[in-house]
């Protein structure tokens, strides 16, 4: 694509994070329900692309990096850039250059739950991004431990498969479980980042 346009929309995804305008409305399948906004909404936004889908050199992501502060300083216009998408433990840096301040992720104030009901009036609560009802019967019920091996799981076939996770695993697990198609995965963890998986 011969534009500052990328190819995945990649960079649809952080303008909008960025300069999104107003959108009144918004949810996540009716979770969540609010006026959605940008970080500075009626921002301009100047892309420079610095890279194309076969190959790059670091030389030229710098020199674009370079040429955009430039332009922007020149107009006195405030720089800021990402430190990229893991954390927030120490060495997860993914973006260090010093010239710039460095913005880190952050969790939305809220929490989306959803309850397991089991037979005879069992239930837990959890964190969900599921918003409707559903309901299984006559399938069985298999608690697993920690795993990373689709092979494994496929195994175990159309059941409902509890899942114990670590930080480590628990992105794993869910990817797999959505490869395989188990009945539903309820997930066992004390992570705090499990919700950016389902």
């Amino acid at each position: 694509m011969n534009s500052t346009r990328d190819t995945d929309g990649h960079g649809t995804y952080t303008s909008s994070t960025t300069a999104e305008n107003y959108v009144g409305g918004a949810s996540y399948f009716d979770y969540g329900t609010c006026n959605a906004r940008g970080m500075a909404p009626l921002a301009y936004v100047a892309m420079y692309k610095a890279i194309w889908d076969t190959s790059a050199y670091a030389s030229d992501i710098l020199a674009s990096v370079d040429q955009a502060i430039e332009d922007a300083m020149e107009n006195g216009i405030f720089v800021a850039s990402s430190v990229g998408n893991e954390g927030p433990w120490y060495g997860s840096l993914h973006n260090g250059i010093p010239w710039t301040l460095k913005v880190g992720a952050s969790s939305v104030d809220r929490e989306f739950n959803g309850i397991v009901t089991i037979d005879k009036g069992i239930s837990a609560t959890g964190t969900s991004l599921y918003p409707k009802n559903s309901s299984l019967s006559q399938v069985s019920l298999v608690l697993m431990n920690t795993w990373n091996n689709s092979r494994v799981l496929r195994k175990v076939g159309y059941k409902i498969v509890v899942c114990i996770s670590t930080d480590e695993s628990v992105g794993i697990q869910v990817s797999l479980a959505y490869k395989v198609r188990v009945a539903t995965g309820p997930f066992i963890s004390q992570s705090a980042f499990l919700e950016l998986y389902i």
